[in-house]
């Protein structure tokens, strides 16, 4: 048995992404002694005030508060434990995680890329480096704006109030717009396809087609074509207008 074993805690709002977390680890590795579950930011600042983490898997976004929020909260002192950030976020964010000196893994979670992953811990754990609170506070603070940046959706009763980076594309139907997010929930509007372009982020989503407008950070795939189409994180296949494809073209490569 492994003589150097770690606790860790796994903050998912998403029982099924916990689950398959916990699987994986227990049949790739043998140096876990406590593994503890949060479903939200409360309950895992409670954990972590009373007791010992080595390691936090923790998902960026959550209703309420997100997991950047998290460590926000946390004094300095508290954070005395190895982050993997679990992340569906574009490259400029993976980008700022590892000038941090923090570590990540992309849903949906690879198993291989878990490995590589823990594999980078135990072997901080073992020559006994590790990330700084500093690091961390910095790394925060450097993306809540992204995080922060929202638009207020007209609903029947008033207003949903929705971040911009959940927003995976929004999809045109005559005179109403449907708003995918990263939960997977829908949401329609009374607006059109023309007028919610209009209230985005012109450098985060681009209108690949008259019916779609797409968020530049969940492009999965680009297939060449006449026009070419592109495959999103939720496996939905959005069409390139030949009229799009030169000004899209550049755009990707920016990114």
């Amino acid at each position: 048995m492994n003589e150097n074993l770690f606790d860790v805690l796994i903050v998912d709002d998403l029982k099924i992404h916990r689950d398959n977390l916990l699987d994986i680890l227990k049949k790739e590795f043998d140096c876990f002694r406590s593994i503890y579950f949060a479903d939200s930011v409360d309950d895992a600042v409670e954990i972590i005030e009373n007791h010992k983490i080595d390691l936090l898997f923790l998902d960026v976004e959550m209703p309420g508060k997100n997991g950047f929020e998290l460590v926000k909260s946390l004094e300095p002192d508290v954070i005395n434990f190895e982050i993997i950030f679990v992340t569906a976020y574009d490259r400029y964010a993976i980008n700022a995680i590892r000038s941090s000196a923090l570590d990540f893994i992309l849903k949906p979670i690879d198993r291989k890329e878990l490995k590589e992953a823990v594999d980078r811990f135990l072997n901080k754990a073992t020559n006994k480096t590790k990330v700084t609170s500093t690091n961390i506070q910095q790394f925060t603070q450097f993306l809540m704006k992204r995080v922060e940046s929202k638009i207020a959706l007209p609903s029947l009763h008033g207003f949903v109030f929705v971040n911009e980076n959940e927003i995976i594309q929004c999809e045109a139907d005559n005179t109403y717009t449907t708003f995918h997010l990263l939960s997977n929930k829908k949401i329609i509007i009374s607006k059109t396809l023309k007028e919610c372009e209009e209230i985005l982020n012109s450098h985060l989503f681009f209108r690949l087609h008259h019916s779609h407008i797409v968020n530049l950070d969940f492009i999965k795939e680009y297939v060449r074509g006449e026009g070419g189409h592109v495959v999103l994180i939720n496996d939905q296949i959005v069409p390139v207008s030949r009229s799009k494809k030169q000004t899209f073209l550049s755009m990707i490569k920016r990114i």
